[in-house]
This record gives C-alpha cells, sequence and structure tokens, in this order.
C-alpha cells in the first residue's frame, strides 16, 4: 500500500497516522519514528504505527518533495476473522466439502474464530487482543491455523504473501 501525506516536518507523524487511518481493518492511535522524516527527497526513514490493542505495523516512510511522504506498509494488516473465513474458503474449495478452520492461535495473537465455508461468518470471537481484531503479519510469515471436517482434524500452514495481506493455505 503507498498513501502520499502532503505535510512533512514536525507534524509528519500527526500526517503519517492521519493518512493510515481509515485504510487498515484497525485505528491508528499513534505513530512513532526514531527520527523526524527529513525533508530532502527520496530521503527514508523507518517508523511504526500502533493500532489499538497495541499491535505494531513497520512502515517506510519517503520525502517525495516539497511537502510530500509517501508511506509503504512492511507488514500485512489482516481482519483475524476475514482471515479465517478466506482459508476456510480456499479449503472447502479445494477440498470440495464443508470444512471448518480455527484460526484462534495463528500468529501473534490471532483470534478470528471458526469459520464454516457453508456459513460464511465467524462462529465464535476466538482470543480478542484488543487490538482491533487484527492479525500484524511480515511477509513470508507462517500461521497455523486448524481445519476439521467431520471427525478429523488437521494443520493448515498459511503463509502471508505479500503486505496486501495475499495468502496461501496448505494442509499439513
Amino acid at each position: 500500500m503507498q498513501l502520499t501525506e502532503r505535510r512533512a516536518g514536525p507534524a509528519g507523524e500527526r500526517a503519517v497516522r492521519a493518512e493510515l487511518d481509515g485504510t487498515l481493518p484497525a485505528a491508528v492511535t499513534a505513530v512513532h519514528c526514531p527520527e523526524a522524516p527529513r525533508r530532502r527527497t527520496g530521503s527514508t526513514t523507518r517508523c511504526e504505527a500502533e493500532l489499538r490493542g497495541g499491535a505494531r505495523v513497520r512502515l517506510v516512510v519517503t520525502h517525495a518533495g516539497g511537502d510530500r511522504l509517501t508511506v509503504d506498509l512492511l507488514d500485512a494488516v489482516l481482519d483475524r476473522a476475514e482471515l479465517t473465513r478466506r482459508v476456510t474458503r480456499a479449503l472447502g474449495d479445494e477440498l470440495d466439502r464443508r470444512v471448518a478452520v480455527d484460526c484462534d492461535d495463528a500468529g501473534s495473537g490471532a483470534g478470528g474464530g471458526a469459520a464454516d465455508a457453508d456459513e460464511g461468518a465467524a462462529d465464535g470471537t476466538g482470543r480478542d487482543t484488543g487490538a482491533g481484531g487484527v492479525l500484524v503479519a511480515a511477509p513470508g510469515e507462517t500461521l497455523t491455523c486448524t481445519a476439521r471436517d467431520g471427525t478429523s482434524r488437521r494443520k493448515v500452514t498459511v503463509e502471508i504473501r505479500d503486505v496486501e495481506g495475499n495468502l496461501e493455505a496448505r494442509l499439513g
């Protein structure tokens, strides 16, 4: 995701926060940059956006000339319930049968609950860390979920492919 911001300088952290707010599945409560974004075109600064509940997303802020900044996410920010639904749908399609997936223990605080392929909605809320129901994961990171159909339970490995949240689910 790339976003453009009009204000740089001392208000840079507030400007980055304002630009990110509403674009992620959880509210941005703060932006932390170890140093203020420089006003030299092409200069970059690494920052973190803190989401409601404390989850942190890594960012790169680049000065784009004048008073403009671009903000690139280094992590995928996924709605936990949507993650569970997407994995459930993918496995149900692959196996051509009804499958329930539980990603409650996936990643750092994931807890989208179990989703049923026929219902397409979460059956429960799972563990909620107060992070707005989100999971933050770096591209290439793998998560573990559990799939069940009838009486069998199988491990599902979910790989986060990119910062847009594209993923691949594989039965283990």
